[in-house]
């Protein structure tokens, strides 16, 4: 199941993952099982007119639906272009589905967590390769 919206509680699991806290305002996507178990979560937390910045969270399985809902949010509703991810160096599994999705590595922040580096993946949404409508990843 997917769950968006400003939640505190999803913000406090992804900063006490990744050794950060998050400030508002922000906006979460989570997919989370059917015991209720946060699996993975996005951050939404800076916006431009042409961009907005998100962190990834992955604790079980990345989830393309998840990935699907973010584009969904910054497409539909915030009406911006791009995406740029910030992910943990070391978090592999939402390397491989934010590569699954067409982002692409564009940097790195060093030192960005304190005690790790930074990955940058941007996602121009016109490349993305599931589009809103897609049924199956």
């Amino acid at each position: 199941m997917i769950v968006w919206e400003p939640n505190d509680v999803i913000a406090g699991w992804m900063g006490g993952k990744i050794g950060v806290r998050f400030s508002r305002p922000f906006v979460t996507v989570a997919s989370v099982d059917q015991n209720g178990k946060i699996e993975c979560a996005a951050l939404f937390n800076a916006m431009t007119d042409f961009d907005v910045e998100c962190s990834v969270v992955v604790d079980g399985r990345a989830t393309v639906e998840l990935l699907k809902a973010c584009r969904e949010y910054v497409e539909g509703q915030l009406k911006r272009p791009r995406i740029t991810f910030r992910t943990r160096a070391s978090n592999i599994r939402a390397h491989n589905a934010l590569k699954k999705l067409g982002a692409d590595q564009e940097g790195r922040l060093r030192e960005y967590f304190g005690d790790e580096d930074a990955l940058i993946y941007g996602l121009i949404l016109r490349d993305c390769k599931y589009g809103i409508d897609t049924q199956r990843a």
